[in-house]
C-alpha cells in the first residue's frame, strides 16, 4: 500500500512544522509520517539496538503490539510498505540486545538474546518480487552459553553475515572474552572464539559494540567500549578463504590522549556507519565533556547538580541527570582519525541515531536543566536533529519521545544507508522521519 493512500491514518508533516529553529539546507527534504497498523492497534513498541535492517531502498523495523505480538515493518523509498507478523512467540529475553539485517532482499536475520538463549534466527520473506505476503522462520542457531551476550550484527556488501558477542563473565585479570560469528555468502558458518581483550580496573563485563564495513577496502571493523573503562577498542577483520581473520587489535584506539574526544567513562552508546562518499567509517559516542545537571536524595530533595532550583524543591527520588556531548570519529582506511564534536548535551548513556549523507545527521535526546514539579517529572525526552556540513547547523526539535529505561534496546532507530530515523513520540505514535 502506498503511504500517501492512508489518508487520515498516515499523517505527513514537514520537519519545518516540527523544529524550533529556522529550516536549513537539505533538511527541507526530510518528512515525518506516522506508522500505523490497524491490526496491531496504536501501541507499537519498536525494539532493537538502533540500526534498522536495510537492503537497497528497503528497510525493516521490528516492533511488538499491546497484545505481545511481534511484527516486521517493511518499507521502501518509493512509498511501498507492509506489516508482517513474525512467526512463533518471542519473549522479552529474545528481544534483548537485538540486531537485525538483510543479506538479500528475501533473507532477514535476527541476532538477540540473553540469559543463555542467544540465537541467530533466519527468516525468509515470501511473495512476488517487490512485495511480501508472509515471513517464514528458516532456522534457529543457538550460540554460546548462559553468559553469552550478543553485541551487534552486520551484513557485508557481498551478502556475508558477521555477528559479535562477549561473555558476561568476570576474570581475575579483568580480560574480556569475545567471539565473532561469520556466515559466508554460500552459507558456511565459522567462528573466532574465544578471543581475549586485555583488561584492567573497572567493571569488566558490561560492553557496548558497533560494527561497520570500511568503504575504502571492505575490511570489517568492530568497536567495543566496556563499562567504566576510558578507552574504545577496535578490531579490524578481513575476509579470506571463506572466513574471517583478525588483522589488527588496538585496545586504546580512542582513549584519554584524544582529550575532549576521549569516550565518556561510564557506559556510552556506540554506533558506526560507512560514509560511502568520503570513504570513511563514522563512529559516534558520548565523550568526556559532561556535567551533572540534577542530583536528588531518597526523598527527592535536590542535593547537587549545576542547575539552579527554588529552595525546598523536590523531584524524583534518586534522580541522577547527567549529560555528555557527542564525538564523531572519522576513520580512514589506514586507521587515521579525525574528530567532530556536537556542542550539545545528550544523556550520557542513551542511544542516538547517526546517518552519513555527504555530511552528518544525528538524532539525539537532549539533556540539560529541567523544570520542576509533577508535570515536569512526567514529560518525555526532548528529541533533536543536528546536521554537520562543514559546520553544525541550528538544531531542529522533533518532539518529545516516550521514555524508555531499557538498556538492552534503543528508543531512536536509524538507517545505516540513507537518511531515515524512527522514534516513538509521546503522542503514542511511532514516526518515521526520512528523506523523500
Amino acid at each position: 500500500m502506498n503511504k500517501t493512500s492512508w489518508l487520515g491514518m498516515v499523517i505527513w508533516l514537514t520537519l519545518s512544522l516540527l523544529h524550533s529553529g529556522p529550516a536549513w539546507g537539505e533538511a527541507r527534504n526530510l518528512v515525518a509520517y506516522a506508522i500505523e497498523n490497524p491490526r496491531a492497534g496504536r501501541n507499537l513498541t519498536p525494539w532493537g539496538l538502533g540500526p534498522l535492517a536495510a537492503w537497497g531502498n528497503r528497510s525493516a523495523l521490528l516492533y511488538h503490539d499491546a497484545s505481545g505480538q511481534d511484527w516486521i515493518y517493511l518499507q521502501d523509498r518509493a512509498g511501498w510498505e507492509k506489516h508482517l507478523r513474525l512467526p512463533g512467540k518471542l519473549t522479552p529475553n529474545d528481544r534483548a540486545n537485538a540486531g537485525y539485517v538483510f543479506t538479500a532482499p528475501e533473507d532477514f536475520w535476527l541476532w538477540s538474546g540473553v540469559l543463555g538463549r542467544t540465537q541467530l534466527r533466519h527468516y525468509r520473506l515470501n511473495g512476488a518480487a517487490g512485495d511480501s505476503d508472509a515471513l517464514t522462520l528458516v532456522e534457529e542457531i543457538a550460540v554460546g552459553d548462559e553468559a553469552t551476550r550478543p553485541g551487534g550484527l552486520i551484513a557485508l556488501a557481498n551478502g556475508a553475515l558477521v555477528g559479535v558477542w562477549h561473555q558476561f563473565t568476570r576474570h581475575e585479570d579483568r580480560h574480556l572474552e569475545i567471539g565473532i560469528l561469520y556466515r559466508s555468502p554460500e552459507g558456511r558458518r565459522t567462528t573466532l572464539a574465544p578471543l581475549r581483550i586485555p583488561g584492567h580496573g573497572g567493571t569488566p563485563v558490561a560492553t557496548r559494540w558497533a560494527l561497520a564495513q570500511h568503504p575504502a577496502d571492505g575490511s570489517v571493523w568492530a568497536f567495543l567500549k566496556r563499562d567504566s573503562y576510558r578507552e574504545i577498542t577496535a578490531l579490524r577483520l578481513v575476509e579470506e578463504a571463506g572466513g574471517l581473520r583478525v588483522d589488527g587489535l588496538q585496545t586504546d584506539f580512542i582513549d584519554r590522549r584524544r582529550q575532549e574526544h576521549a569516550p565518556e567513562s561510564e557506559f556510552p552508546y556506540l554506533t558506526a556507519v560507512a560514509d560511502l562518499e568520503r570513504k570513511l567509517i563514522l563512529l559516534a559516542y558520548q565523550n568526556v565533556r559532561q556535567q551533572i545537571f540534577h542530583l536528588s536524595d531518597e526523598q527527592g530533595r535536590l542535593i547537587g547538580g549545576t542547575c539552579p532550583a527554588p529552595a525546598g524543591t523536590t523531584t524524583t527520588p534518586h534522580l541522577f541527570d547527567k549529560g555528555a556531548q557527542l564525538s564523531i570519529a572519522e576513520i580512514a582506511g589506514d586507521g587515521r582519525l579525525s574528530f567532530v564534536a556536537l556542542p550539545a548535551y545528550t544523556e550520557r548513556v542513551r542511544p542516538f541515531g547517526l546517518v552519513a549523507d555527504g555530511g552528518v545527521l544525528l538524532m539525539f535526546e537532549g539533556a540539560g536543566c529541567r523544570a520542576h514539579g509533577e508535570a515536569a517529572n512526567q514529560r518525555g525526552a526532548e528529541i533533536f536533529l543536528a546536521r554537520h556540513d562543514r559546520a553544525w547547523q541550528p538544531l531542529q526539535r522533533i518532539g518529545q519521545a516516550v521514555k524508555v529505561s531499557n538498556t538492552l534496546a534503543s528508543h531512536i532507530f536509524f538507517n545505516p544507508g540513507w537518511p531515515q530515523f524512527v522514534v516513538r513520540l509521546d503522542d503514542g505514535r511511532l514516526y518515521t522521519i526520512e528523506r523523500r
